[in-house]
């Protein structure tokens, strides 16, 4: 009977883990896409317009605190490089789309890099933070035990 109690309370852990993990994503990492995006695409049209310097940096601010949300609801806060991946797209694509079609030239070729771009960066970032990864661990495994003076014979 002990062993169903403690199975019951370790399924319930889990279940709340679950739950906890849906939760953060539609409370915190939706609602960070939604700014990231609908902001970045709007920074990008309103460098293309030169819109005035207080809409650009509440724009500005308002893809920070998004990309800030993204990185928290994905559990990436330590790996800010993840932001290369998330916030350059909306702005470079609508960017480069409405000076691209407003002017032509290689405008309208920085949109498609900004679209391709979390395809071209996020490999590369995965890499780096793997490679980190591999360098700590390789770093731990390696070092010598530190020996505590308490325990030395003398």
């Amino acid at each position: 009977m002990p062993f169903d109690i403690q199975m019951n309370a370790i399924t319930r852990a889990k279940e709340l883990s679950v739950i906890k993990r849906i939760g953060m994503f539609v409370l915190v990492t939706l609602p960070g896409a939604l700014l990231t995006a609908g902001c970045g695409a709007g920074l990008g049209a309103a460098i293309a317009w030169h819109d005035g310097p207080k809409r650009i940096s509440a724009l500005a601010a308002l893809v920070i605190l998004g990309g800030g949300l993204l990185l928290v609801g994905t559990r990436t806060i330590d790996k800010p490089l993840f932001l290369l991946v998330y916030v350059p797209m909306p702005i470079l694509a609508s960017w480069g789309y409405l000076v691209g079609y407003v002017h032509g030239g290689i405008a309208l070729q920085i949109g498609f890099v900004g679209t391709f771009m979390p395809v071209i960066v996020y490999p590369l970032v995965t890499g780096y933070y793997k490679r980190q990864a591999h360098k700590a661990y390789v770093a731990k495994i390696s070092s010598p035990p530190i020996q505590s003076p308490v325990n030395q014979q003398p």
